[in-house]
């Protein structure tokens, strides 16, 4: 990831540092405070070639991110702490430097509206740099380990069969792993089994993104999530962290990861689904769980699903429940197959403000309910992110309830 932006990164590390220590540094000699100043100047370079080593060694990487999640915690904070408030210094003060060479023939109005843009410029930097370390602190410390929310809705469908009134669906999403810390992951995947376990559900659907890049990163967590229980079992589907792409592994490696991260679903007695159906019982009535593999762009996201193999063994007629990671497959492909589409994979952009997200700007669907012809698509914010940072966007479980009438 960090390794297709590095001549960016280092470009913004490296440029603001040596503009500033150009323009700041007085150049003090033969005197205490000149020897001070030398001590000073040399610190100032300390975070930078931390960044830049930091970076370099990203490039030699050949997985998606470092295999532990403590190194892109680490590069994420000094970029916020050093690089952005670093960036916007240099902007005040490249604008004050025009100020003092006004262009020939220029009117006396242009430099004081020069000096007014510099000093717009130094008071925006003056406020958003404190707001960046809160903002910081708050989505890093606070918003990525807070409590797991229990989001409530009802789906409401005259072909909801008298048996299944009010049946019960848990639904989990993006755990992503192998993002946490190993005492902050067992915390985090306790709390997660205990609330849904406390919802004594009918049936837990888990909507993909078990993993980062590697099955080793699920093995630590067996123990635990094999007690999440319910009537029906727990049936689960692959989201794009699980085929091995982000890992760097190439041909039979790559096939053997995907099978071992399969095979540790089985072993947690999960039925996995791949483009095939199950069917529920209730006496004479039933409905259909259909699970879908990653149904992606197709370009930086797997696009395997198969809906019509995956509906194949469907009754017709039948109420179909649609497990299916990405939300973009579900006006894409879905529609009007499934009455009700279980997504995860945006996490809610993981930064909320004032309703807003930057994943907006490619997912139309990215969080919560969304309907149309009496079919509803529920996208969940997931509970973990390759990085470890959410703001005003919590950790959630879904609880779905089935009626014929709302």
């Amino acid at each position: 990831m960090i390794a297709k932006i590095a001549l960016v990164l280092l470009l913004a590390i490296l440029m603001p540092d040596i503009y500033l220590y150009l323009s700041l540094w007085p150049r003090q000699r033969h005197s205490r405070r000149g020897r001070t100043a030398r001590l000073l100047r040399l610190l100032w370079w300390v975070p930078s070639m931390a960044l830049v080593g930091m970076t370099a060694w990203f490039c030699t990487l050949d997985t998606f991110v470092p295999r532990s999640g403590a190194p892109l915690r680490v590069f994420l904070c000094l970029v916020a702490m050093f690089v952005v408030p670093k960036l916007l210094i240099s902007l005040a003060l490249l604008c004050r430097v025009g100020n003092k060479h006004p262009r020939r023939g220029s009117s006396p109005e242009e430099p004081a509206q020069s000096r007014k843009a510099h000093h717009t410029i130094l008071t925006a930097a003056l406020v958003v740099i404190p707001t960046i370390y809160i903002l910081l602190l708050l989505g890093t410390c606070f918003g990525a380990t807070t409590d797991i929310q229990v989001r409530h809705f009802s789906h409401c469908s005259p072909d909801v069969s008298k048996e299944f009134e009010g049946y019960r669906i848990v639904q989990f999403s993006d755990l992503h792993l192998g993002t946490f810390l190993p005492k902050e992951g067992r915390k985090v995947v306790e709390d997660l089994v205990d609330k849904i376990n406390h919802e004594r559900a009918d049936l837990v659907v888990f909507t993909g993104d078990l993993q980062n890049m590697v099955p080793s990163e699920i093995e630590p967590y067996m123990d635990l999530l094999r007690n999440i229980e319910a009537k029906d079992g727990v049936i689960s589907i692959m989201g794009n962290h699980d085929y091995a792409q982000y890992s760097g592994l190439k041909g039979k490696d790559a096939e053997e990861s995907i099978r071992r991260t399969q095979e540790l679903e089985h072993q947690l007695g999960w039925t996995l689904l791949l483009n095939e159906s199950r069917t529920i019982h209730r006496g004479v009535d039933s409905i259909v769980i259909a699970g879908m593999e990653n149904d992606g762009d197709g370009k930086h996201f797997p696009q395997l699903g198969d809906k019509d193999k995956t509906l194949e063994t469907a009754a017709p007629g039948a109420f179909v429940v649609m497990l299916q990671h990405d939300p973009s497959s579900w006006r894409r492909n879905i529609l009007p197959d499934a009455h009700l589409t279980l997504s995860g994979h945006t996490h809610g952009g993981q930064f909320v403000v004032f309703g807003w997200s930057p994943v907006k700007w490619k997912y139309d669907e990215w969080a919560g309910l969304y309907t149309q012809d009496g079919r509803m698509l529920n996208v969940s914010t997931g509970v973990g992110g390759v990085v470890p940072y959410r703001l005003g966007v919590k950790p959630e479980i879904c609880v779905v309830t089935l009626n014929q009438n709302p």
